[in-house]
């Protein structure tokens, strides 16, 4: 840290599970801000590994739509091995759609708005005997599967990874209280942060709207960040002092 850069004297607790934050810290660090790591989440493979997931991506038809709330959700449809020939593919935002082109899969639909109600709007109507496999967290809302039924399609979900909460380091949480930010990704993290920390800092920088929401209903004055890069995590971090 030095005393020279423009987040110099900020406290800024990151949330995120150890490998997606640690882009962050760093950039934090070299800013003269003070990163505090706490991650309140970490990413396991469903019980029984990905064979279920493996077993509901087969059975889908040419016709049918999968649909991707998450890279992390992306990342493992990819490691059980999308089905061949390729069903439709719908993913929630570009951060989970360069997972699938990374893999050679281009995705059929991405809605402008990125989140689960964006997706509802933006699928096509109902086709024929045609279903959509929901593919996601044992966290996530029921906002998109709910949604599409009420459309008419018939749907299924399955389960790509679990959201536990890793133990909590003391030390952390004693620095958590006395910062001046920290950064969200997702509404479980809030209630973590909450059930762990209180509500301080008084500061949210979030990733998504459902996330800032989630924020702001706690009672954080909440900076949402335009997307979930670091670059736009820091420019967040940054508008606090201005």
């Amino acid at each position: 840290m030095t005393a020279t850069g423009d987040l110099f004297g900020l406290r800024v607790v990151v949330t995120r599970a150890i490998d997606q934050g640690a882009p962050l810290v760093a950039a934090i660090a070299a800013a003269g801000g003070t990163p505090i790591v706490l991650p309140l989440l970490e990413l396991r493979d469903p019980v029984g590994g990905l064979q279920h997931l493996s077993d509901e991506l087969r059975q889908l038809r040419p016709d049918d739509w999968l649909a991707v709330t998450s890279p992390n959700g992306a990342r493992r449809v990819v490691a059980a091995g999308p089905p061949e020939p390729h069903s439709r593919l719908a993913v929630i935002a570009a951060g989970t759609a360069a997972v699938f082109l990374d893999a050679g899969w281009t995705p059929d639909l991405v809605p402008a708005d990125p989140s689960s109600t964006g997706m509802v709007e933006a699928f096509p109507p109902p086709d024929g005997s045609a279903r959509v496999l929901v593919a996601q967290g044992d966290a996530a809302r029921p906002t998109l599967a709910e949604g599409l039924r009420k459309a008419g399609w018939r749907v299924d979900t399955v389960i790509a990874y679990e959201n536990v909460q890793p133990a909590h380091d003391a030390a952390a949480v004693s620095l958590a209280a006395e910062a001046d930010v920290v950064v969200f990704a997702s509404p479980s993290a809030v209630e973590r942060h909450v059930g762990l920390v209180g509500h301080t800092p008084v500061v949210a920088v979030c990733i998504g709207a459902v996330t800032a929401a989630s924020a702001a209903s706690q009672g954080f004055r909440v900076i949402t960040a335009p997307a979930p890069t670091t670059d736009a995590l820091m420019a967040a971090i940054r508008s606090v002092r201005s």
